[in-house]
């Protein structure tokens, strides 16, 4: 039998699946903050912001059977793999408004009618944006015979705020393969190293037109990301060892996904 098949927990079986397993534990805190104001001369305003940490000792997985989660030592004591979550997002602040602008029939300016109160009257602006802190970041990819693809940690890997960059988010120098046969010392997620942050704020007008009481025209136009703001990805986290131990992906490391940039959609919906 081979050497990395007796280090298994229950080597006498290749794989073994457990479905419905309750056996994981959570804990979430959190501090949440909603203000709203409505239809104040024609404004509705929210503003909702959330600090929060997720703790917990497995990764849920939609696998179809149970969750398996990401393990290193943690298959028979998961408390060994207790840590922040990859999903934790500490801060999240979601700022969004309505407005009526004040133009046109039964508004405080042109309520009389004529063509200009025709034109201007009607209209409503919306705007939502979103900023959040990144997502923390698990590194895998050991090779060493284990079965268990953590690598070792032999430094901390953050980097100066003035030295990342999207070729270099965290110092790829600080991973190593461990010893054959040896489970890396890696955390589920790097301590003190994340994801970029997300900023984004979409816009949008809407203008009813009411020819009666049946027959309506909207027209619509949106704006996502409206300031076309670059949203950069998570980098590569993926570490491929060599011979003598370092890492050989090119893109370890390195940022090369971004969210949309700014996109434009017009339409015109008519009711009646």
């Amino acid at each position: 039998m081979a050497r990395s098949q007796l280090l298994r927990p229950f080597p006498d079986y290749l794989n073994i699946t457990t479905l419905a397993d309750h056996g994981a534990a959570s804990t979430y805190h959190s501090f949440q903050l909603t203000a709203e104001r409505r239809l104040s001369h024609g404004l509705t305003a929210m503003i909702s912001y959330t600090n929060s940490k997720l703790i917990n000792d497995s990764r849920s997985e939609n696998s179809g059977g149970g969750a398996p989660g990401d393990f290193r030592v943690g298959n028979l004591n998961r408390r060994l793999d207790r840590s922040i979550n990859e999903d934790d997002i500490p801060q999240r602040l979601v700022v969004s408004a309505v407005y009526e602008l004040p133009f046109g029939k039964q508004q405080k300016f042109l309520a009389n009618g004529g063509v200009l109160s025709h034109i201007v009257g009607g209209w409503q602006v919306n705007g939502i944006g979103t900023f959040q802190s990144g997502d923390p970041l698990a590194v895998r990819g050991a090779n060493n015979f284990t079965g268990i693809n953590w690598p070792n940690v032999v430094g901390d890997p953050t980097l100066p705020e003035s030295e990342r960059t999207v070729t270099r988010w965290f110092n790829t120098d600080m991973f190593r393969n461990p010893a054959n046969f040896t489970i890396g010392n890696v955390g589920r997620v790097l301590p003190n190293t994340r994801g970029p942050g997300l900023g984004v704020i979409d816009f949008s007008v809407f203008r009813n037109i009411s020819f009666s009481e049946q027959t309506k025209l909207e027209f619509r136009g949106e704006f996502f990301n409206l300031l076309n703001q670059v949203n950069y990805g998570n980098p590569n986290v993926t570490f491929s060892p060599n011979a003598q131990g370092t890492n050989t992906n090119a893109n370890f490391g390195r940022i090369t996904t971004a969210l949309p940039a700014r996109r434009i959609q017009l339409g015109i919906r008519l009711t009646f």
